[in-house]
């Protein structure tokens, strides 16, 4: 018997665990926090949204589309629901794709790994922040240490996570590690993270939803679509439709001006005939009330406010020349973004060691023998919607039993 050391207890890492002691490596698993799973207690807001139906490369964003094609090969979404179902996990399936615990918690998630893990007989290390990896230069095996002391293990799996979401866990300390190993680290940017946009009006509808499409606008040419639900923030904007678009909208930033492009009424096929028709229907109407029944009752006033419909008394009185301005006005709603919210507020991290740098197929450094690595803290991100835990769930178990072999085949 070998040993497997598993430095991180995040989603990868506790799965990572739980193959290499199901293939009868004795396991140390190391977590610097207190508990375990921070970020899968997080996710879904709380109800972990674990995998989704609709698993395909076109989901994640890589350097290099084979390495994530490999990946989800050998581990489907039908393989991920298999799996968590026989630790006794039950899940339901939203009509999107989404796939949550059936209970509605999170901690259902890391319960049922957690248990399988200490059931094998598994070492579990909290409050234990491993600070420095190094090979042994005598045997095959990797010393380890940290504030509290040190190990020694035939193979280690790096699984420590990124930078996103501090308080969940998110660190550099795993970067800081792959990169002392002879790994190469990407550049770092923000993805899954709400948007600063210029505008004092935001302040008076902070709070308001509604459902929309987005376009990504840049040097007057649209980069990048998203849809769904939009929520206005005192800052800015957010919500599920804001974080489908955030990866593009954080690297167009870094090239100039950026705008988004906002329609609120995505259901209108046609927008002109659309605010035609209900000026005809409304015309008796105070001006201040075209958008009411339409918009939450604060959107409507900074609409109408912004349109410029408010110059004139009634509906009646809004000549053609004013209709083409007030049409963008909920159709193409021009909004300057201003920059990402702090990696406090990101969900995920872009950027990480390169994949170039890894085998695919068994997720062993091809610049360290026996050290593996995992999850966001490789180089690819996916879409929100389930797609990084799918991704992390997949690398850590394909580690875990590879790791736990004398020889990988």
């Amino acid at each position: 018997m070998h040993t497997v050391a598993v430095v991180g207890a995040g989603a990868s890492g506790l799965v990572a665990a739980l193959e290499a002691a199901r293939k009868g490596a004795a396991v140390l698993l190391f977590e610097k926090n207190a508990s375990i799973g921070k970020k899968i207690l997080a996710s879904g807001a709380g109800k972990c949204n674990l995998t989704n139906i609709r698993i395909t490369p076109g989901h994640y964003h890589c350097g290099s589309p084979g390495f994530v094609e490999n990946t989800l090969f050998s581990f489907s979404s039908a393989d991920a629901i298999g799996y968590f179902e026989e630790l006794g996990l039950e899940t339901r399936t939203e009509p999107d794709g989404r796939v949550f615990t059936a209970c509605g918690r999170s901690k259902a998630v890391a319960d049922v790994i957690e248990n399988e893990i200490k059931r094998l007989g598994a070492g579990f290390f909290l409050n234990t922040e491993i600070t420095g990896i190094t090979p042994a230069p005598s045997s095959a095996k990797f010393n380890i240490t940290s504030g509290s002391g040190s190990w020694q293990a035939d193979k280690v799996i790096l699984a420590a996570g990124g930078r996103a979401a501090p308080s969940a866990g998110g660190t550099d300390a795993g970067y800081r590690i792959a990169e002392s190993l002879g790994h190469s680290i990407t550049e770092f940017s923000q993805s899954l993270v709400p948007l600063k946009a210029a505008g004092s009006f935001f302040k008076k509808i902070a709070g308001i939803r509604n459902e929309c499409s987005l376009k990504l606008i840049s040097i007057n040419h649209t980069i990048g679509e998203s849809a769904g639900e939009l929520l206005f923030t005192d800052y800015g904007l957010s919500g599920p439709a804001i974080l489908d678009i955030s990866r593009m909208t954080v690297k167009s930033l870094k090239n100039g001006r950026t705008e988004i492009s906002i329609n609120l009424i995505p259901q209108k096929r046609n927008p002109e005939t659309y605010i035609k028709n209900r000026i005809s229907t409304l015309s008796a109407r105070p001006t201040e009330h075209f958008f009411a029944g339409l918009f939450h009752e604060k959107l409507a006033k900074v609409i109408a406010e912004n349109s410029g419909i408010l110059a004139y008394d009634r509906v009646a009185d809004i000549p053609a020349s004013a209709v083409p301005r007030l049409v963008s006005s909920v159709s193409d709603w021009r909004v300057a973004i201003t920059g990402p919210l702090g990696w406090a507020e990101s969900m995920v991290t872009v950027g990480g060691v390169s994949v170039l740098e890894v085998d695919p197929v068994t997720l062993e450094s091809l610049k360290c023998p026996g050290l593996y690595l995992t999850g966001e803290l490789l180089d690819v991100d996916g879409d929100s919607g389930g797609y990084n835990l799918h991704f992390a769930w997949a690398t850590g178990i394909k580690a875990g039993k590879f790791s736990a072999v004398t020889q990988a085949v």
